[in-house]
């Protein structure tokens, strides 16, 4: 039942964020990881001449991080 809800909030558009980090797909995740930390965004979308070929998460950098650390 959807009595008493705003639907306009529940609608993605409603609800995402105008500041998107975006980067290429050559960038180093080490400078990747440092923008998303300081500018706290879980992510960033990854673009190809204008398409978007990815997104990097911040699960992305934990995953890289231990596997750089176990590999130690």
């Amino acid at each position: 039942d959807t009595s008493g809800l705003d639907l306009e909030i529940r609608a993605v558009e409603g609800a995402i964020s105008p500041d998107v980090y975006t980067t290429h797909p050559g960038a180093l995740v080490s400078d990747v990881a440092q923008v998303m930390a300081e500018q706290k965004h879980s992510c960033a979308v990854i673009l190809d001449r204008s398409h978007v070929v990815g997104i990097f998460t911040v699960t992305d950098a934990l995953k890289r991080l231990a596997a750089e650390l176990t590999a130690r």
